[in-house]
């Protein structure tokens, strides 16, 4: 499921589920909590949005709300593993899912195999947000008119979530210097966080 800045369901591309219940679970979304996916929430200030989150659903011992009835039990699944894959604002913008319908439960080998597989799934996702984003990001740069050639090199690099330290080590500058860069940039863009950069380039 791929989402919006809003949280809601923007596109969809799902596997063996007959078209009956795409739009049953469609459905589902257009009419409940703002159209948002919650499985998975926003990344608060403090968390790392370049790591992906996932969990199981046991939907035998998940409550009878409407979605369970409705959906779960009529498509007879017994269990659900989801990875959420966020943008570097921390909100989420895809959600990978796998239903098993038998009783059987995802056995720990198969649990390990999903997580060694999250990091390479998180940089095809990450791939494919920045090709989307860093175009623009690069253009308000531009129409700011306010940042130096090198202000401009690492304001793009922070706005791929890439720390001071390793940008020190990209362009072979001193960390002292890399962090004077950034606060110069913060100030000439009024803002005060590597997210806030970010939100106003691609927001504006």
């Amino acid at each position: 499921y791929l989402l919006d800045r809003n949280g809601k369901i923007s596109g969809l591309h799902l596997r063996n589920i007959e078209e009956r219940w795409i739009k049953v679970y469609m459905a589902y979304y257009a009419n409940t909590d703002g159209q948002h996916y919650s499985m998975f929430g926003k990344k608060t200030i403090g968390q790392r949005a370049d790591v992906p989150a996932f969990n199981v659903h046991d939907w035998e011992g998940e409550p009878s709300a409407e979605f369970i009835p409705d959906f779960i039990r009529q498509r007879g699944l017994k269990y659900s593993w989801g990875a959420g894959f966020y943008d570097t604002l921390g909100e989420l913008r895809l959600i990978i899912a796998l239903d098993r319908k038998t009783k059987k439960k995802f056995t720990e080998k198969e649990l390990q195999l999903l997580e060694l597989i999250l990091p390479l799934l998180n940089n095809l996702h990450r791939n494919f947000y920045y090709q989307n984003s860093d175009s623009k990001v690069t253009m308000r740069i531009d129409e700011e008119k306010v940042l130096t050639p090198r202000e401009t090199q690492i304001a793009e690099l922070l706005c791929q979530s890439v720390s001071p330290s390793q940008i020190s080590e990209i362009l072979h500058i001193a960390r002292s210097t890399t962090y004077k860069h950034i606060a110069h940039i913060y100030e000439k863009m009024n803002v005060s966080s590597q997210r806030e950069l970010l939100s106003r380039l691609l927001n504006s």
